[in-house]
């Protein structure tokens, strides 16, 4: 059998869900809205 495992930036962010996972879903919430407002401020400047 072949084993694969995680490293760098992969095993990080599956280490943060597991560990943290509260902090990691508001994290992922916040950084949603974040996107979305900024997207929204973006389109809003291309308009005018």
């Amino acid at each position: 059998d072949i084993e694969i495992d995680k490293s760098g930036m992969e095993a990080f962010v599956t280490r943060a869900s597991q560990r943290h996972a509260f902090l990691y879903g508001l994290a992922a919430v916040l950084l949603s809205l974040g996107l979305g407002w900024a997207a929204s401020a973006a389109f809003k400047r291309l308009r005018e």
